[in-house]
């Protein structure tokens, strides 16, 4: 039979002595409370509020509807100001060291929200960071782990990994191998983990890279590929592209183009010039060029660009022609080392290193030491210095050298002949020694062994006429 103590015109007070308790027992008896017994509910309907030090609930399942648990209230002050200025929660793990969740104001972090100096962005200073950690009870603290599968942003800025400025690096590890701080295979873990097949999504780690740039080198120094292959860009955007003129005529800031070159344009328009069936059509070449900041676009088909002058602001520029060093070949007398330009007016290399060049039957002479082959040579320094021993030799297949500029040369001690070196050449010297030629320029060979010099039209009309 259930009874009600109702007191309608005050508070009702319940006292003990001092330091007594007060127990609400609901097991139908007094002795022999503790595991088994058959535990009935203490209900409250109203607020409940604990004045004393500790509070401690020994169920085993605590149940709380609240939205949100408020722990460390009453504080009059901005954030915990109070030693060692943390707060949270404490998880006891019987005579293993405690484990902890809090939050701390003394551990500062990085959001990338904030303004800093000209508009970068600064390390915030105005709050705290949760930490967990365990042994935060006896001085020997350890930073512990945290399990889970997705760290989100709110979106309103930069998701950052902030290594509060030490000289430590954002790790990607794989717990799964044996790591006891003996056999650390940590490193074959990130191996392991290199050969996933990572996506585009995936973050690789340094192991990964150091695979992927697959190398037999067995030096102390990593990424030393081994490849036959390698291509790159050749100015992949244009930038200050403006259209110049009614037929495919364009400007652009200094680049490096030539004829052929492809042009991809992506984007929209909202320039004030214009592109006749653009984007149906959006990949062009190059007809015509400055070679660095003009060109002339027309279709993959040779038919001309209709344009109209303006700017080409939402437009982007992308040149899709390609340079690329190859090496072709397995032996000496057949690797090559080519230099290309996917370009369809350039079908052949336009320059080779190779270990031999030709054959001698073909005009090229053999050369076990190698040879670099190109289209055409330009130099920005001043000279061409032959460092071996042997004379410097310049063939032509024509049998014709055409030098287009004036021949200057520098003037040389007397040459006298030298069966072992000239027996089958002339060579000619210039001398600061004028003769009765009055050319300064002298020849040696295997009949004019004796210097004999060049003589000057007006002075052989001369001795002509005197003789």
């Amino acid at each position: 039979m259930s009874k009600i103590v109702k007191v309608s015109n005050g508070d009702y007070s319940l006292q003990v002595k001092p330091g007594g308790n007060i127990i609400f027992d609901t097991t139908g008896t007094a002795v022999g409370r503790g595991a088994g017994s058959n535990y009935g509910k203490v209900t409250i309907w109203g607020n409940l509020d604990v004045k004393g030090v500790t509070t401690t609930i020994e169920s085993t399942t605590t149940t709380v509807s609240d939205p949100f648990f408020e722990i460390n209230t009453g504080l009059l002050t901005n954030g915990i100001t109070t030693s060692p200025y943390e707060a949270g929660f404490q998880i006891d793990r019987g005579t293993a060291l405690p484990a902890q969740i809090f939050y701390s104001e003394t551990v500062k972090h990085y959001d990338s929200t904030i303004p800093g100096e000209s508009g970068t962005v600064s390390p915030l200073t105005g709050t705290g960071t949760f930490v967990l950690r365990t042994g935060a009870t006896d001085g020997a603290q350890v930073l512990n782990a945290l399990q889970l599968r997705t760290i989100t942003t709110d979106t309103s800025g930069d998701l950052a990994f902030d290594l509060q400025g030490g000289a430590y690096a954002l790790s990607i590890v794989n717990s799964g191998a044996v790591y006891d701080g003996v056999t650390n295979t940590l490193n074959s873990s990130a191996y392991n983990y290199a050969s996933l097949g990572l996506s585009n999504y995936h973050i690789p780690n340094i192991q990964y890279l150091n695979n992927y740039v697959a190398s037999s080198y067995t030096g102390s120094n990593w990424g030393q590929a081994l490849t036959n292959i390698i291509q790159f860009p050749l100015t992949p955007t244009l930038s200050g592209v403006i259209i110049t003129g009614t037929a495919g005529q364009f400007f652009c800031s200094n680049a490096s183009l030539f004829v052929g070159m492809q042009i991809t344009i992506s984007g929209t328009l909202t320039g004030s010039g214009g592109i006749v069936n653009y984007p149906v059509t959006s990949t062009y070449k190059i007809s015509a060029t400055n070679g660095y900041n003009t060109f002339t676009l027309q279709t993959l088909g040779n038919v001309a660009l209709a344009t109209t002058a303006g700017t080409t602001t939402g437009l982007t520029f992308t040149n899709s022609t390609f340079g690329s060093v190859a090496i072709t070949g397995t032996t000496a007398a057949t690797g090559q080392i080519q230099f290309n330009v996917n370009n369809p007016v350039i079908t052949n290399p336009i320059g080779y290193f190779a270990a031999v060049t030709g054959t001698a039957s073909s005009g090229t002479t053999t050369s076990a030491s190698g040879s670099l082959t190109v289209g055409s040579v330009r130099i920005y320094g001043d000279t061409i210095n032959d460092i071996s021993s042997n004379n410097l030799i310049l063939t032509a297949n024509s049998g014709t050298i055409e030098v287009n500029a004036y021949t200057r040369f520098d003037n040389q001690a007397t040459l006298s002949y030298n069966s072992g070196t000239m027996s089958s050449s002339t060579q000619m010297y210039s001398s600061s020694t004028v003769g009765p030629g009055r050319t300064g320029l002298y020849i040696v060979n295997s009949t004019v062994q004796t210097a004999d010099e060049l003589i000057s039209r007006k002075r052989a009309v001369l001795l002509s006429i005197l003789l």
